[in-house]
């Protein structure tokens, strides 16, 4: 489960990362949107993986 979480996180970074840069080309003004979104999505990831750890290594469950 876990590595699936940062399969996705990744994937969809790379998604935000690909709008920011064009963003960058058509409105620069609002370029720094994307990336914002992209910083949270990932330390969300990063987050609910953590607590996927936590949990599993409490109930001694392997997922």
């Amino acid at each position: 489960m876990d590595n699936n979480a940062d399969s996705t996180c990744y994937v969809l970074s790379a998604i935000f990362g690909a709008v920011t840069a064009l963003a960058l080309f058509s409105q620069p003004h609002l370029a720094f949107m994307p990336a914002i979104a992209s910083a949270l999505y990932w330390l969300l990831g990063r987050f609910f993986a953590y607590q996927d750890r936590l949990s599993g290594s409490k109930t001694g469950e392997a997922e």
